[in-house]
């Protein structure tokens, strides 16, 4: 009988196929709960972990078949390694969307044969081994995993989308406003109304462009899968942008508060909102649809490397372009109110207000176009690298 394989959900998301001693290998490490779901040819449904014998050491009367298998019958694979597509089994219905809680059910498994299967050895390693010790970002990683998950990540994205989209119309009216106000204090006479109006008509095909090119992306980027098994850059690449996002943002902030300036508050958010969001995606490949799997060969690890940028790049200029959209609406009307007061502004005090916040909206109006394309590049690149069976698939 060929070998058993297990297929496991993480992040509502079905994973594999490993074989025993990789499951058992992922439950000792805490890749594994036992309130994950778990399943394998020959089970109606998708059961907890915990449920399965010598998968965990408190678990020793689980109801559901053992994890070892019987005795295995000699290979017929064909040369080279590969293994047929109909050996693999096909996971249930379930599989697509896969239930967060699992409705506790009895299996009852028939033997496949009259004679009663072997006693299974359990894969216990011996009590009493000390575990190694497990560096600080591992475990700050794994904090991150359970706290901003899947969910987190799309509702991030949607959110800074809807921001983006309605902050558009508020940058009209800011520009209006301050063409209104600083035109005659520039000398631009009639000159600022048609400047606002052509700006406002280019912030309209802005806003049209993202809205399509948002649905296009996000059902590419559903239909890709991609599979790695070095975290250790990306985890540092997520602690370096946590700290790097919170130096700016505190660094700014006190830069505002010394100047009397409200134009390093805005920049300053404005750095820390996509270090954050890029420190999320990090922690947490699994969120953008790139699942952790041992390794398999040099190429398998570099297309999944550019599919797992290509997914970071897109999600990112969606929250960099909601940002900026509505920061850099905010900076206009801060610098259109404060025109419009008499005796109230420098010169020096107006030409750094008034680049930074056109500059956020000139900054962020090109980015869905530009994360588009960088998903694509991304993702072009991941196809022309060789890749181990399985890596790359469809959802």
């Amino acid at each position: 009988m060929p070998q058993i394989e297990w297929f496991y959900a993480k992040n509502d998301q079905p994973c594999g196929p490993v074989s025993p001693v990789e499951l058992k290998k992922f439950a000792e490490e805490g890749e594994l709960r036992e309130e994950d779901l778990v399943w394998r040819e020959g089970m109606v449904e998708w059961v907890p972990a915990g449920k399965i014998k010598g998968l965990f050491e408190a678990n020793g009367n689980g109801e559901e078949p053992p994890l070892a298998q019987p005795e295995v019958a000699p290979d017929d694979s064909p040369a080279g390694g590969e293994v047929p597509a109909q050996a693999i089994p096909d996971p249930p219905m379930a599989a697509a969307e896969l239930p967060v809680q699992a409705t506790p059910v009895t299996i009852a498994v028939e033997p496949r044969q009259p004679k009663p299967a072997p006693q299974a050895t359990p894969l216990l390693e011996p009590k009493g081994e000390p575990r190694p010790l497990r560096h600080p970002l591992d475990a700050l990683g794994d904090m991150a995993r359970r706290g901003f998950d899947a969910r987190f990540v799309y509702s991030t994205v949607v959110l800074f989308q809807t921001s983006g989209q309605i902050g558009i119309f508020l940058a009209i009216v800011a520009l209006l406003f301050l063409a209104g106000a600083a035109g005659p204090s520039l000398g631009l006479g009639a000159l600022g109304f048609p400047l606002a109006l052509g700006a406002a008509l280019v912030l309209l095909l802005v806003q049209h462009l993202s809205r399509h090119v948002y649905r296009v992306v996000e059902r590419l980027d559903c239909n890709v899968q991609a599979s790695l098994c070095a975290t250790g850059p990306l985890d540092n690449m997520a602690a370096a942008m946590t700290i790097a996002g919170l130096l700016g943002l505190m660094g700014l902030s006190g830069l505002a508060m010394a100047t009397s300036a409200a134009w390093p508050a805005f920049v300053g958010l404005a750095v820390f909102v996509p270090c954050q969001f890029t420190a999320v995606v990090a922690w947490n490949p699994r969120a953008v649809g790139v699942n952790v799997v041992p390794p398999a060969s040099p190429g398998s690890e570099a297309s999944g490397q550019f599919s797992f940028l290509g997914k970071l790049l897109w999600r990112l200029s969606v929250v960099v372009y909601g940002t900026g959209i509505v920061l850099g609406s905010i900076a206009t009307l801060n610098v259109a109110v404060h025109v419009g007061l008499p005796d109230e502004v420098e010169p020096y005090w107006f030409g750094a207000e008034l680049f930074v916040a056109l500059g956020l909206l000139a900054t962020a109006a090109p980015l869905p176009g530009l994360g588009y394309v960088a998903f694509l590049v991304c993702e072009y690149l991941g196809e022309l690298l060789p890749t181990a069976p399985n890596h790359r698939t469809r959802r």
